[in-house]
């Protein structure tokens, strides 16, 4: 949307598509297959985007949908506030984020932890020590290629042993990982957390992690591991590694996106929620 001076407010990338009852449907882009959706806009300009944009879904371009489902917004969006000023819409909740509030210092988050989660990463990093153990942290976009190709590879591996295909199965979704990838390093964001240990003189790399660094908090993304090492640890590991970068780069919060996975509340973990806006078009039962 531009202002009345012509330059780009914000945006909301919007799709519509025909559900099997034939209602034309408006999402937004990313709907079911993103943790977080929303608009985007300038921090001085978010409520009245906000605004402009459900007044524009609702008037101006309310003859092209019969249904509006705008999923997975984050509890602090202003949507949510300027929903509330819109009767012909309404906001619900939807999926769990479970995230960590972190403290200034890496020695306090690790003593907040429950007695046996600190025993085990202990125990896991004394035996991955033996190894040779090495995290690297790849954030230049110099280095993305060589690290994006490691963590398809361990992303790929861990699914596998469990049976299933993971979640970058084909050629188009890598494309979209290399492209992406290379604008978030290049904006600094991105971060690929590789695990590596020495054998026979060589490297080989047992566990990556891919997460992202803005406006205060870390996203833990999506993960890898070589299931010989599944025992070791070496997973989690990764994260604790991730967790320390973000409290020394002063990150405030780390999330671990959508899911009540058991395993996110061990790094001391609490839910927020995202919500979901649904309504109908005018005229349509």
């Amino acid at each position: 949307m531009r202002g009345a001076d012509g330059k780009l407010e914000g945006l909301a990338p919007m799709f519509i598509w025909r559900r099997y009852d034939g209602k034309r449907q408006l999402s937004f882009v990313g709907s079911g297959i993103s943790d977080y959706c929303g608009i985007i806009c300038a921090e001085n300009k978010k409520d009245l985007f906000a605004r402009e944009f459900l007044n524009f879904i609702l008037n101006s371009a309310s003859d092209l949908w019969d249904v509006c489902l705008l999923e997975d917004i984050q509890s602090s969006s202003p949507l949510l506030t300027a929903v509330a000023q819109t009767p012909l819409l309404n906001a619900w909740r939807g999926a769990v984020c479970p995230s960590v509030c972190l403290p200034d210092s890496f020695e306090k988050y690790m003593a907040g932890l429950a007695r046996s989660k600190r025993e085990r990463l202990e125990r896991s990093q004394k035996k991955l020590a033996r190894l040779g153990m090495h995290v690297e942290s790849v954030s230049r976009q110099e280095d993305v290629p060589r690290a994006l190709e490691i963590f398809f590879s361990l992303h790929e591996k861990s699914w596998k042993h469990r049976g299933q295909e993971g979640v970058i199965n084909t050629d188009a979704l890598k494309g979209f990982y290399r492209a992406a990838s290379t604008a978030l390093a290049e904006a600094g964001i991105l971060r690929i957390y590789l695990m590596s240990i020495r054998s026979g003189g060589s490297k080989n790399y047992i566990a990556a992690l891919y997460a992202m660094f803005h406006r205060g908090r870390a996203y833990c993304y999506l993960g890898g591991f070589d299931p010989e090492f599944e025992k070791l640890s070496a997973g989690s590991v990764a994260v604790m590694h991730a967790i320390k970068e973000a409290i020394e780069s002063r990150i405030s919060e780390f999330d671990f996106l959508r899911g009540a996975e058991p395993h996110k509340y061990t790094w001391g973990a609490n839910d927020s929620f995202n919500w979901n806006i649904s309504g109908l078009s005018r005229g349509v039962n």
